[in-house]
């Protein structure tokens, strides 16, 4: 929504269980784009080529309601033209994270995620950030 154009994001992920309660996972995103018509002074044409990434975590679980893991992302692709120019836009970044998920209440997940940008070549550059995410599983 807001960038009048569609999205669409195929998701991918595996989990492989390496040691007792110590796992492998790896989950990877393609994302392709339409056109959106209206960009610039509104008559002109955004393409953006699909951008890519891969997360890869080795996680360990301390019980079946509390995990840990660190892991890598790399995010690769989504050059953008308008009208037909390259506009200097693309994903090329890299990250490092630690995460810790605690499952509650049966239905309940609460993730919190430490993690830090490095050899970011196209957008904001996080040094340090925390995402906290709340989850409901039906």
């Amino acid at each position: 929504m807001g960038e009048n154009r569609y999205k669409f994001d195929l998701q991918l992920g595996w989990v492989e269980p390496l040691y007792k309660q110590l796992s492998l996972e790896l989950f990877q995103d393609s994302v392709f784009y339409g056109h959106n018509n209206d960009a610039g002074s509104g008559n002109q044409t955004l393409k953006q080529h699909p951008t890519y990434e891969l997360q890869t975590n080795l996680r360990y679980d301390f019980t079946r309601t509390q995990k840990m893991a660190v892991g890598y992302a790399l995010y690769t692709g989504g050059s953008q033209h308008l009208d037909g120019d390259y506009n200097q836009t693309k994903t090329a970044s890299q990250q490092a994270r630690i995460e810790y998920q605690q499952l509650f209440a049966g239905h309940f997940q609460v993730s919190t995620q430490l993690i830090h940008d490095f050899d970011v070549k196209s957008g904001y550059k996080k040094d340090t950030g925390l995402n906290l995410r709340l989850l409901y599983l039906f």
